[in-house]
């Protein structure tokens, strides 16, 4: 939301927001494989926007302010660097953040608070080099929107350029407004968190002869 401001210009950031906490559903796996470009985000948001109301409500009960961002109209900021700080995840080539869990299929929320914490760090298992060689997000973009090239510096900070608007006018035509998802459900990364998954991740952050980043799908598919 940016009523009572004026766009871009900065936005002075409250002295109470000194620490992020970020906390996040997956989709349902079943109908995401099945047809990514059909289901919603919708349950999987609102039980993160709950966590988030709650973990608020009693950081509040301590004596500490505390603020949610939640999906919907009530995000007052840009959750994917947070989730990086915060040691979520990397971000990959199509600009969402990749978790060693559960993959992209991560609806986050986060809560803004002066609650004294020790706090995370950002964490590598692998996926820059994944997303390097990998580009199937990019392939099967229905709208063209993932770069196959290489990373820009983009605002001072280097990553894979995304469409923006061609992504987000793709989103809102497709199925009424429902949206797309297919760069989430064909990424290699994106598994239920079970054994196999996590012994395929282990092989791919600690190879070091870079065999696996080569074949870069059969470990995790």
């Amino acid at each position: 939301s940016r009523r009572g401001f004026a766009m871009n210009e900065p936005i002075e950031v409250p002295e109470h927001w000194k620490y992020a906490i970020v906390v996040g559903t997956p989709m349902s796996w079943d109908p995401m494989y099945a047809n990514p470009n059909y289901g919603t985000s919708y349950e999987a948001y609102s039980k993160s926007r709950i966590a988030a109301f709650r973990l608020a409500s009693f950081i509040k009960q301590l004596g500490c302010a505390a603020r949610p961002h939640t999906p919907g109209n009530s995000y007052d900021l840009m959750v994917p660097p947070i989730m990086i700080d915060a040691g979520v995840g990397e971000q990959g080539r199509h600009s969402v953040v990749i978790t060693p869990e559960l993959g992209c299929n991560f609806r986050p929320a986060v809560v803004t608070t002066n609650l004294p914490m020790a706090t995370d760090k950002p964490i590598a298992f692998g996926v820059q080099d994944f997303c390097k060689n990998c580009k199937i997000c990019a392939e099967q973009c229905p709208s063209g929107a993932i770069t196959k090239g290489d990373k820009q510096t983009v605002r001072g900070y280097k990553r894979y350029q995304m469409h923006s608007s061609k992504c987000y006018n793709f989103w809102n035509s497709n199925h009424g407004n429902l949206g797309c998802r297919v760069c989430i459900a064909v990424c290699p990364y994106t598994r239920k968190s079970n054994w196999i998954h996590r012994a395929a991740l282990q092989v791919k952050a600690n190879d070091p002869t870079g065999i696996r980043s080569e074949e870069h799908t059969s470990e995790l598919q």
